[in-house]
């Protein structure tokens, strides 16, 4: 056998080995999180969360079932219809399992009355979305019937539409740059099954470019790759196993205010029409966290880690001193364990190994008689001072 030869690493079997995700026959295409994975995804989602909080995005969760009309409305019926899991009440009424956000991201829009002061608004939504996916097109993590997208929509003035835009750009590079991630745009045209006019169109597109143009950026032009009701910039990510996702995107809408016919007060008390931007960095989280545990090889940043410390006592260390370190993990708001088992100290680094946890602290007597930690960092070692133990895990905590 060539030793050389190195094996692909894939999610679904780091999944199993980590304890982090599964899947049955009788839910295809809909995993079950196990308690780590579970942690992953949470900490993947509050860190979205919170820088988003900072720019001014409102969370917000919407319906899971959509009446047939409101779909109607939007065209998504008439496009998505064939993908979406319909159901009927007990009424023989048409009901679409929740495809996409954008429908409901328009009714928050609509509750209120709303100003030229309000805008931009920006509202985010993470809640769970359906596609019924033939299962021959269903693979682990990449591609689901049941998942979840950093989904945002922003309702914009016709004057802020160029600087929100910009701004996105900066919020795509501020992310992938934090995730090492290398990644290049693509402009997305009218495809041939679209709504809208002509002029709407061409504004649009010219809008998208421009923007793309004055922030310097080379992109790729794709005439017939945007949504249907607008065009759209793709982000195209590339990992370490130098594959290519299509990801995020960022999407310019003068249709759907209209079809819902949106509209804000202005500064002379005037109704006048907004601009909506759909937009998605991760885009599905499943899909990013599988390719973030292929990049990786299994190996979290310390801020997305299930498990980010782990301890292991050692001969006659005292319980007082496994108790104190224990508290100052606590206190600084990490996930840690503590590995009492009978087990040797080789095994429970093997261990340790097996769950990619990024930081193992060995203590015994001499650690506890000089206060001087030796910290394993996947590979790497250091000597932290108990004392700063709380610094240097806020350092590691670090995030986008």
């Amino acid at each position: 056998m060539n030793q050389h030869i190195k094996i692909k690493p894939d999610h679904r079997q780091i999944g199993q080995e980590q304890e982090l995700f599964f899947f049955l026959d009788r839910s295809p295409g809909m995993p079950y999180w196990l308690p780590r994975g579970q942690r992953f995804f949470e900490n993947l989602s509050g860190m979205m969360k919170d820088l988003l909080s900072a720019e001014g995005y409102q969370d917000v969760s919407g319906p899971v079932f959509n009446h047939q009309t409101l779909l109607q409305e939007s065209g998504h019926w008439q496009k998505y219809q064939e993908d979406m899991f319909i159901v009927k009440d007990d009424k023989a009424q048409n009901f679409g399992l929740k495809a996409m956000n954008c429908p409901n991201a328009v009714q928050f829009y609509k509750f209120g009355k709303r100003s030229y002061k309000e805008l931009p608004l920006r509202f985010s939504d993470q809640s769970l979305l359906f596609r019924n996916e033939s299962s021959g097109a269903l693979s682990g993590l990449f591609r689901l019937k049941q998942f979840r997208q950093d989904d945002a929509h922003i309702f914009v003035r016709e004057d802020q539409m160029g600087d929100e835009i910009v701004k996105l750009f900066s919020l795509v590079n501020r992310i992938y740059e934090w995730f090492g991630l290398s990644f290049r745009m693509r402009l997305g045209g009218r495809p041939k099954k679209s709504i809208g006019s002509d002029e709407m169109w061409a504004k649009s597109e010219g809008i998208l470019a421009n923007s793309l143009r004055n922030s310097k950026i080379d992109y790729e032009l794709a005439p017939e790759e945007g949504a249907f009701y607008g065009p759209k910039i793709d982000l195209l990510v590339k990992d370490s196993l130098a594959r290519e996702w299509q990801l995020g995107s960022i999407q310019l809408d003068f249709l759907l205010p209209e079809r819902f016919d949106l509209s804000y007060i202005n500064e002379e008390g005037e109704k006048q029409r907004p601009v909506m931007i759909h937009r998605a960095i991760f885009g599905s989280f499943e899909r990013f966290m599988a390719i973030l545990l292929e990049h990786n090889h299994g190996k979290l940043p310390f801020s997305l880690a299930p498990e980010q410390v782990r301890l292991i006592p050692l001969g006659a260390v005292s319980s007082e001193f496994i108790d104190e370190c224990s508290d100052a993990l606590k206190h600084s708001g990490v996930e840690s364990s503590i590995d009492k088992s009978s087990s040797s100290l080789n095994y429970k680094i093997r261990e340790a190994n097996r769950f990619k946890i990024p930081l193992v602290i060995c203590l015994g007597p001499k650690e506890e008689e000089s206060r001087l930690l030796q910290v394993r960092m996947q590979g790497d070692r250091s000597e932290v001072n108990l004392d700063d133990l709380r610094v240097f895990l806020a350092r590691q905590k670090e995030g986008f």
